[in-house]
């Protein structure tokens, strides 16, 4: 159900608790007075133009923020159905705002941000990329949406995002030639950061990037999950090979966590030899 909160606490807490950190979770997108203490926002909404700009005034008034973790309901979702997600006045992007305050303005530096089914436009996509603090940003992640708009505009990422440290994204396209040019542009985008990354989470073909990621970001990597799209079949869906294997193990010394698709048998196939290999699974966490 809808969540309001009450102006009155918020008073409150700026008074007697001048120092606390506020965290907002599910917040759905009613009024919510100036929080200057806020640092953490999750929230899923309906929202009238675009997400990331609809949230302009809850930015504005959040100098504190550090993580933000937006999504939208997606069509015939729970809420789609039963008529309950309907766009709020509250969020509502003003381009006079952003004039007034010019660029990076008052806009939070946010370390952590996180966009879920979200589709850009160009035109969103530049609006985003002219007032968002990028610089202080140390995790990306994009879940589901289509977001090669937003990536094109992003490089190259060490311009961009000089401090990323971790990058996540669920790949979205609709035909394989849209998915071939994706994959160009994530290879462009991961190749084109400032220095190693610590995690990369990547759901989408991975197969043509792995090389890319062991040379550029291998020697850097604590976590590293690498899945095929969810709708590719079970028979067709790529594993890593024998020597992928090796090659992560010989490149990633600091890895921690292993993320990868196995066939149920855990069966793993050398590109050198026919002979089939079977090894025991030690710890494999599924991609979330």
């Amino acid at each position: 159900s809808d969540w309001s909160f009450p102006p009155s606490l918020i008073a409150v807490l700026e008074v007697t608790l001048p120092d606390c950190s506020v965290s907002i979770a599910r917040y759905s997108g009613t009024p919510l007075p100036p929080t200057p203490n806020l640092v953490y926002l999750n929230a899923t909404t309906i929202c009238n133009s675009h997400p990331c700009l609809d949230f302009q005034r809850i930015l504005l008034q959040s100098p504190r923020l550090r993580t933000l973790d937006l999504g939208t309901f997606r069509e015939g979702s729970h809420r789609d159905r039963l008529g309950s997600s309907r766009p709020t006045c509250f969020l509502r992007y003003d381009p006079q705002l952003d004039t007034a305050t010019g660029k990076n303005g008052s806009y939070p530096p946010l370390q952590e941000l996180i966009l879920r089914d979200i589709d850009w436009s160009e035109a969103a996509a530049m609006a985003v990329c002219k007032w968002t603090c990028w610089s202080h940003l140390r995790r990306l992640e994009l879940r589901s949406g289509e977001a090669s708009k937003l990536l094109n505009l992003l490089l190259p990422a060490r311009e961009t995002l000089p401090s990323l440290e971790e990058f996540r994204m669920g790949m979205k396209y609709v035909s394989s030639e849209s998915r071939d040019e994706y994959v160009v542009l994530v290879s462009q985008f991961l190749e084109s950061t400032a220095s190693g990354l610590r995690g990369l989470h990547l759901e989408a073909p991975w197969e043509s990037l792995l090389p890319m990621i062991l040379e550029k970001h291998g020697p850097t990597l604590y976590s590293l999950a690498i899945h095929d799209q969810p709708s590719v079949q079970e028979e067709e869906r790529a594993i890593l090979s024998l020597d992928d294997v090796v090659s992560v193990s010989t490149r990633c010394v600091e890895l921690k966590h292993l993320s990868l698709d196995l066939d149920s048998e855990f069966t793993l196939r050398g590109s050198q030899s026919s002979e089939v290999r079977t090894y025991p699974a030690k710890i494999l966490c599924p991609y979330v």
